[in-house]
């Protein structure tokens, strides 16, 4: 299937602008970005803690950013940061319990609006989409 390239940037365009609008208007109820969402998910995900540099690295945005972002959250009480377990000048941001319980509520609305666009696409479909994304991403490296 070749597709020309303006056909396919017209398909990226409208399909980023739906869905950044719907994801950035769930998390708005919520005073999140869809970078502070995804820092929230790294830390959510990562066991015993993320180092700042780590969730930097893997949002691709520079550590004074997550810095910023970890502090609001700190403040708001949903992350703490801590020494690490070996190196004690580095510091580790990890869930607290008022955190768990709020992104299991954030994931509860977004996954209603996720379903409502996602209406009619498969398991095999998201599956697809997500090697295509994850391609491009390691290509773009």
């Amino acid at each position: 299937m070749n597709i020309p390239s303006y056909v396919s940037g017209t398909i990226y365009v409208t399909a980023y602008r739906t869905l950044r609008g719907r994801i950035a208007a769930c998390l708005q109820r919520y005073d999140l970005t869809p970078t502070t969402w995804s820092l929230l998910g790294i830390v959510m995900q990562a066991r015993d803690g993320v180092r700042l540099n780590e969730a930097a690295r893997i949002l691709s945005v520079k550590a004074p950013l997550v810095t910023m972002l970890a502090n609001d959250l700190i403040d708001r009480g949903v992350i703490s940061r801590i020494p690490h377990h070996i190196d004690r000048r580095a510091k580790l941001l990890v869930m607290t319990p008022k955190g768990k319980a709020f992104v299991k509520t954030v994931e509860r609305d977004m996954d209603t609006e996720l379903k409502y666009l996602l209406k009619g696409v498969t398991e095999t479909d998201l599956k697809a989409y997500k090697k295509v994304l994850d391609t491009i991403i390691l290509n773009g490296q």
